[in-house]
């Protein structure tokens, strides 16, 4: 009983760690070996979550997408995509496998700087 009233104590925390954790999820689908440099930024993504997906479709937040059956077209699960406008681009990823249909949206996860020169 001590251990339930000493988290009752702490609601906030509770709720700060729950926004966190759906935060974390959420962006679990996929992987990125750099989200932010200077134009042109060449970005490659990897495809995490696993569960032998039977379609991909990619938005990259740029204009450009990829949408198909990765066992078709591997390039699907590894996509390269060149950013050339400077700012912050909004990546979504909806994964098709088996148990079903999910999606992965990351805010903001690619920024563009102008180049410097």
């Amino acid at each position: 009983m001590k251990h339930i009233l000493e988290i009752a104590k702490y609601p906030l925390i509770l709720f700060i760690f729950s926004i966190f954790s759906f935060e974390i999820s959420a962006q679990e689908g996929f992987s990125v070996d750099v989200n932010s440099g200077c134009s042109p930024l060449i970005v490659h993504f990897t495809y995490t979550a696993g569960g032998n997906p039977s379609n991909l479709s990619w938005n990259f937040g740029n204009g450009n997408s990829l949408n198909g059956n990765p066992s078709v077209d591997p390039i699907l699960l590894n996509p390269s995509i060149s950013y050339i406008n400077s700012g912050s681009y909004t990546v979504t990823l909806t994964a098709t496998t088996a148990s079903g249909t999910t999606t992965y949206t990351s805010t903001n996860l690619i920024t563009v700087f102008e180049d410097p020169s």
